[in-house]
């Protein structure tokens, strides 16, 4: 079988799929965002930014915040990540029912662990730290300009730090997934990765 004939079968288009579906997801809320820059127009002034720069800072901060809230914060050691028939052995769709889904409610299982006082000290520590800064960032924009596109720059902020922390969680998911896939041969990739990086 010639190399095209096996570049082209439906097996090899199927993986295609699964990896441009993956790379999607995070994608897509970015059209949100877009969206709401699109009605809320140019940044009104020189800070917005570096406004916008702290709601993407303050969502990758939240992010393991997120994972210890959702319960995957418990299955992140080498021994689960690796382990067949372990937490991260899952199939395409598995992984998308069983990981991705779920971390999407992972903020409100952060509410609930701290309004119940099932969090440590630090997670509520760090909550409160993270939700004070968020606040700022989203709620700064309408208290100074008070019109519409001041609340529109706030909303636009909202889904920065939404989308960053969803994000992040979701990259770490998918690499401790994919490095279960790939088992011992994950170590090989970083290898020959290191060695382009010197060259």
């Amino acid at each position: 079988m010639s190399a095209e004939a096996v570049l082209f079968t439906p097996a090899v288009g199927l993986a295609i799929l699964r990896v441009v579906s993956l790379l999607l997801i995070p994608a897509l809320p970015l059209a949100v965002v877009g969206g709401a820059s699109a009605v809320t127009g140019p940044a009104r002034v020189r800070l917005t930014p570096y406004v916008e720069i702290a709601a993407l800072a303050i969502g990758v901060f939240f992010a393991p915040l997120l994972l210890i809230a959702s319960g995957t914060g418990d299955i992140l050691s080498l021994s689960d990540i690796f382990r067949s028939n372990g937490p991260w052995d899952l199939g395409f769709v598995q992984f998308l029912s069983q990981r991705v889904v779920p971390l999407l409610i992972s903020p409100g299982d952060l509410l609930v662990a701290v309004s119940t006082g099932h969090a440590s000290a630090d997670v509520v520590r760090g909550t409160i730290l993270l939700s004070g800064a968020a606040f700022a960032v989203v709620a700064g924009p309408m208290a100074i300009f008070r019109d519409p596109a001041g609340v529109g720059n706030g909303v636009r902020n909202l889904l920065l730090i939404l989308w960053a922390a969803y994000a992040t969680i979701y990259t770490v998911a998918v690499l401790l997934w994919l490095a279960n896939i790939l088992n011992f041969w994950c170590f090989l990739v970083l290898f020959a990765a290191t060695l382009f990086v010197h060259d």
